[in-house]
């Protein structure tokens, strides 16, 4: 095979057959500040495991998922969260109970001033009886700040603060207080969960009164290593209220009362209760009924500020969260290809392989082996450069051949295909319509080189690079391009990852033959983009995994792998397009 130079030389392959690979890495309805609002684009979404609510001020300085609140008493829950350094947050739910719609977030409303010493985690209850809800936020340091609701239900009105009230105390540091009528005698006592531990402050006094004891540590058979940043509702509807633990070290975790709602017991922790992202790790969990089904949904927060919903598909007796991924992938850039030509997708999990030992429609994957080894930190590409039948592999801008067959891989020693022109991922596709395979790299510094194939069917010669042509322009970080006919009008278009950013867009407004790209939309058709730690740009997958028809989507990044599966009608719980360009929400199960 030979192998084009730097200089625009050519290797000889006669045809390019390949298969759609597939990479991705790590993503809104309801009014807030909006992305990924475009062109009509069919009728293609993504339905996904969770919904971005939108992107609150303050990003870094408020440190849980928001406190889901009927704070104005309209019958809504709105949001409300409170900054490290002491601002109130609230966006209010200007939509109905079945269909949210959230207005812009304002600091400081309803006459709350900010308060300092780290304060960060807020609860509300009614107190002291009157009707309306009153807040207690806890502080970094170990206080619990106490604001009054001197307004009543729909037009609330809080007070200066007060410290440590009705007899609480400092028992731990990063504390966050928890309110519940634990013991049903009709008013609320307190939990104060803190690191690796949470203490019960019973109230002694009355709903209009309270009073609270001296703290005991874990009580009930709770276990203080399994609660933290704890929230208390009724997860499984039987009447009583249980703790589901924000995060540990080993995820969620879920202390069920199998007492009542006047003697509860709380049985062993169960860590890693549900299956929510683990990007959300130790920012905590807020439930509540946004969409007026019945169940209860959860809410969490990245580090980047996104509020996020996952949605129940269960009911109120038996909760389910959706998984972030059914086909357990761990981490990082996943590809897809029939290696072994028995017609089913298998899989690439950077350098590892997965046999699919199901079907089309069913893919069950074996555990990751070095089965066939092809060294990658990046994504694998499989593509039949020489057009004798078979999968020859791309990495890292080396070609391996398969000097194997189609049902039988074995591949020869790298070669270097496009020189020294950098870059660790590419994009193919016969951009042009001339039957050739073209390439789009991506650079560290945001460019796509595109290396026009202007040889033929049986000798490719690439000419020399050009930058962000077709009126692409350079995206944010190292660009991670693939090519995919999303919206399945005969040309290709395309997506780029961008490192600590989300995934840009390209609609191709051209031809089969004669390529225009769009302006950038970020994150379009439901995809969520959520990268940890901003190490690895999203790199996304396109392919149809269930052989249902149409394309599903895999998102990866360094810490996880998030599926999308794709749907050709209005999604349920995703943010996708219809015609005439209306970003639409679907609230029916």
């Amino acid at each position: 095979m030979e192998v084009p130079t730097a200089n625009g030389a050519c290797f000889s392959p006669r045809a390019a057959r390949w298969l759609i690979s597939v990479w991705f890495v790590l993503a809104v309805p309801f009014g807030f500040p909006r992305r990924g609002a475009a062109a009509p684009l069919a009728s293609f979404v993504f339905e996904g495991p969770w919904v971005e609510l939108g992107v609150l001020p303050g990003i870094f300085l408020w440190s849980q998922a928001p406190t889901m609140v009927d704070l104005d008493g309209d019958g809504d829950l709105d949001a409300f969260a409170w900054q490290v350094y002491g601002s109130a947050l609230f966006a209010e739910n200007t939509g109905t109970t079945r269909t949210p719609a959230f207005a812009s977030p304002s600091l400081q409303r309803f006459g709350l001033t900010a308060k300092g010493g780290y304060a960060w985690s807020p609860a509300f209850g009614d107190i002291d009886g009157d009707g309306d809800l009153d807040l207690f936020v806890g502080e970094y340091y170990g206080h619990t700040y106490f604001f009054r609701n001197t307004g009543d239900a729909r037009n609330p009105a809080f007070a200066a603060p007060v410290t440590d009230p009705f007899g609480l105390t400092v028992v731990n540091w990063a504390t966050e207080p928890v309110l519940g009528d634990i013991d049903g005698d009709g008013d609320l006592d307190v939990f104060l969960g803190g690191y690796r531990q949470t203490f019960f402050f019973s109230n002694t006094g009355s709903a209009a009164n309270p009073s609270f004891a001296s703290p005991s540590l874990a009580p009930f058979g709770l276990s203080d290593s399994t609660i933290e940043e704890p929230s208390l509702v009724d997860i499984d509807g039987d009447g009583d209220l249980d703790f589901v633990g924000g995060w540990s070290n080993l995820g969620p975790s879920l202390a069920k009362n199998t007492g009542s709602a006047i003697s509860p017991a709380f049985a062993g922790g169960v860590q890693h209760a549900f299956p929510f992202p683990s990007f959300t790790f130790q920012e905590g969990i807020a439930f509540g009924d946004i969409d007026g089904d019945g169940d209860l949904d959860a809410f969490l927060r990245n580090d980047q500020g996104h509020l996020l919903w996952i949605p129940n598909t269960g009911s109120a007796s038996s909760p389910s969260f959706p998984l972030q991924n059914p086909y357990g992938f761990p981490w990082y850039v996943v590809s897809f290809a029939d290696i072994d030509g028995d017609g089913d997708l298998d899989a690439f999990n950077n350098n590892r392989f997965s046999e699919n030992q199901g079907s089309p429609s069913r893919a069950v994957f074996a555990p990751p082996s070095w089965a066939i080894a092809l060294p990658s930190n990046g994504r694998l590409d499989f593509i039949d450069f020489d057009g004798d039948g078979d999968l020859d592999a791309f990495t890292e801008n080396q070609l391996f051949e398969n000097t194997g067959t189609r049902t039988s891989p074995a591949f020869a020693a790298p070669v270097t295909l496009f020189g020294s022109i950098g870059g660790e991922i590419s994009a193919f596709g016969d951009l042009d319509g001339d039957g050739n395979v073209d390439v789009l790299v991506g650079q560290d510094s945001g460019d796509l080189l595109f290396l026009r194939n202007s040889g033929s069917a049986a000798t490719l010669a690439f000419a020399p690079a050009s930058s962000n042509p077709f009126g692409l322009t350079r995206v944010a970080g190292s660009a991670w391009p693939t090519f995919v006919d999303v919206d399945r009008d005969g040309d290709l278009d395309l997506f780029v990852g961008q490192t600590g950013q989300g995934t840009v867009f390209f609609k191709n407004t051209g031809t089969a033959t004669s390529p225009a790209f769009g302006a950038p939309v970020l994150d379009p058709f439901g995809l969520h983009s959520e990268v940890v730690g901003g190490y690895i740009g999203p790199a996304s997958t396109f392919v149809d995994i269930d052989g249902d028809g149409d394309l599903d989507a895999f998102v990866a990044s360094d810490a996880e792998v998030v599926f999308f599966r794709g749907t050709s009608a209005i999604p349920v719980f995703a943010d996708g397009f219809e015609s005439g360009g209306t970003s639409s929400w679907s609230g029916t199960k």
